[in-house]
């Protein structure tokens, strides 16, 4: 089939730019997680036996800002791997170039190099590779500040599609042809509510039972404190989830 228009990203000629990026990530979110840690556990150790509570709060602020990070590097990382393509037939195909390898942890590293190759050959021979799926029906596409997202009608993959994208609005409008009403509504926003206050009022929970079996407090038993801290991380979590759930709309 014969490509009228290809939309990808635009650092898709530079050379090995997928792979530096997606392990410079890796790499910074660790070091910063190891630092973190690390730094916090030298600065309270003057605490002595205090330093339980802002242990607890060093480890869920750590979490967080980890979580963040990792989040905004696989948005950055799909949206470097997804091309559109539009034939001369006007027909639309959406593609994610990144491989998914499952099993060892070389494995992974191999899917990275994978998805370098793909994207090298798709910026020297620009073509419609196999596994591209044809766009026939677009089930939702939620307009966010850096990004759209889309969902097709058979509920296959979501993609990002960014809005430093050159050609970013003749593709959304192209898409909006193929959109039922559901354009721009965030079907999973009540969901999404209920988990955040739900996991909010859990976690608010925990941590003040851990607070109350604190040896400064010694309102309950302290054998309870180590459960009520790993629930109160555990609620943390499925708060994060249900924020970014919510937040993306799909």
């Amino acid at each position: 089939m014969e490509i009228q228009q290809m939309w990808a990203s635009p650092h898709l000629g530079k050379k090995g730019h997928y792979a530096r990026f997606l392990l410079g990530s890796m790499g910074g979110i660790l070091l910063v997680g190891l630092f973190l840690s690390v730094g916090g556990a030298i600065l309270l150790m003057p605490l002595g036996t205090k330093k339980a509570l802002p242990s607890l709060f060093l480890c869920l602020g750590t979490a967080l800002l980890m979580g963040v990070l990792a989040l905004a590097a696989g948005r950055k990382s799909a949206m470097e791997c997804t091309f559109f393509f539009q034939t001369t037939q006007g027909e639309l195909y959406a593609f994610d170039a990144r491989s998914f390898p499952s099993g060892k942890v070389l494995l992974f590293f191999q899917g990275i190099w994978e998805t370098q190759r793909t994207l090298s050959s798709l910026a020297i021979s620009p073509r419609i590779p196999p596994g591209a799926r044809k766009i026939v029906r677009v089930a939702a596409i939620v307009p966010h500040r850096t990004y759209f997202l889309l969902r097709l009608q058979d509920q296959g993959p979501i993609y990002l599609i960014s809005r430093r994208l050159e050609g970013v609005d003749s593709l959304v409008s192209l898409l909006r042809q193929k959109t039922g009403p559901s354009w721009g509504k965030n079907t999973r926003e009540k969901k999404g509510l209920w988990g955040i206050l739900g996991c909010g009022t859990a976690l608010l929970l925990f941590s003040l039972l851990a607070c109350l079996c604190h040896p400064s407090l010694g309102a309950f038993p302290f054998f309870l404190y180590a459960p009520c801290v790993l629930l109160a991380f555990g609620s943390f979590s499925l708060l994060v989830y249900f924020f970014v759930l919510r937040h993306r709309g799909l």
